[in-house]
């Protein structure tokens, strides 16, 4: 039965028109802690259009352009970022789609036309599909996961920079957003962005073989879409991915966000630790789907890393937490600099890997 998604009981699909998001900021109210969004540009109170709250995540076109031009306000971003959203900035947006996947309760989608802004909210007369399809929800759950991968996650320091030029370049119209759909141009450098790591977990965990069917064809389009090996083939500098559920990691109750890092120490079935326990490189979780089939029901991690000539031991990673005299919590999301940057120290070879802050 579908409740909770303004889809009713009999349809799978509707079309919302006209003031779209009096619908729209209710659903994310009612489930802010659980949506996945890409919205191209992002006005002044637009946290307000779109209430998002902590393991949320959304992409933007902040590219300074973008933002110089008055097309995407900072101070909203900033505002999300401090609710505990992870924020992205995609140059190339130009996308409005919101995935939503509540804890118990089946995804639902919507994919339209309005900005999250004063003016789509109040002026503009906007339309959206809002959908709980199989087909085609695993389909925006796969758009959102690319859009990520290509996207770039910005920082505190990212988002107060990015302040100091809004609306320097606005072509006041008298209109709130209005410029929000005027497509800047795109001159940003093309270069592949540093990765950032915000959080790490030194995870325990064990190799395992009983990996579903369904993740096992999800892991497959998403080693394909990245053009990672998935069968420890990849040489050094290559991309891996690896799948992993929540039975494998010692640490259940943790929840794994898309854009934190997991740096897996492998241990035996039983959890035992050696000091010559095998520490892998970094990798970012990407995506994750909930298999609902099995009690209990499980949690299936996706994350995207690169090889490294490197192989550090367990004993390795406690040398360098003792140095900075702090003690290996294999549970424990480790966020300050300090920390994270010994942590990569193990991998030199990986400088793509970048901690959120240089000092």
């Amino acid at each position: 039965m579908r409740v909770g998604n303004g889809l009713g009981i009999e349809r799978t699909t509707r079309l919302l028109s006209g003031s779209i998001w009096n619908e729209l900021s209710q659903l994310v109210e009612s489930h802010r802690n659980h949506v996945s969004a890409a919205i191209a540009y992002v006005g002044t109170q637009g946290n307000k259009t779109l209430p998002l709250g902590r393991g949320s995540s959304i992409v933007v076109n902040a590219s300074r352009r973008a933002v110089a031009a008055g097309s995407t306000d900072p101070n909203t971003l900033l505002a999300w970022f401090k609710d505990g959203v992870m924020v992205y900035s995609h140059p190339k947006l130009h996308a409005k789609v919101v995935l939503f996947e509540p804890e118990k309760q089946e995804p639902f989608a919507v994919v339209g036309s309005g900005n999250a802004s004063g003016a789509s909210a109040t002026l503009w007369s906007e339309a959206a599909l809002m959908t709980d399809s199989a087909d085609s929800v695993e389909e925006v759950r796969g758009y959102l996961v690319s859009v990520k991968s290509d996207a770039t996650r910005l920082s505190r320091t990212d988002l107060e920079e990015l302040a100091k030029i809004y609306g320097t370049e606005r072509n006041d119209s008298g209109v709130d957003d209005a410029n929000e759909d005027e497509d800047p141009e795109l001159n940003e450098s093309t270069e592949v962005q540093a990765e950032r790591v915000f959080q790490l977990f030194p995870a325990l965990m064990f190799e395992g073989d009983d990996v579903s069917a369904e993740a096992d064809h999800v892991a497959e389009e998403l080693a394909a879409e990245h053009g990672a090996a998935t069968d420890n083939s990849e040489q050094p500098g290559e991309r891996f991915l690896y799948t992993f559920h929540n039975e494998l990691f010692d640490g259940q109750s943790a929840h794994l966000a898309e854009g934190m890092h997991v740096a897996p120490v492998m241990v035996t079935r039983k959890g035992r630790r050696r000091t010559d326990s095998e520490v892998h490189p970094p990798a970012r979780v990407i995506h994750r789907i909930i298999d609902r089939d099995v009690s209990p029901q499980r949690v299936y991690y996706f994350v995207l890393g690169r090889k490294s000539i490197h192989e550090p031991l367990l004993k390795d990673l406690r040398d360098v937490m003792d140095d900075l005299g702090v003690t290996l919590d294999h549970q424990a999301g480790y966020t300050r600099p300090q920390v994270l940057r010994a942590i990569l120290s193990l991998w030199p070879d990986l400088t793509h890997l970048t901690t959120h802050r240089s000092t």
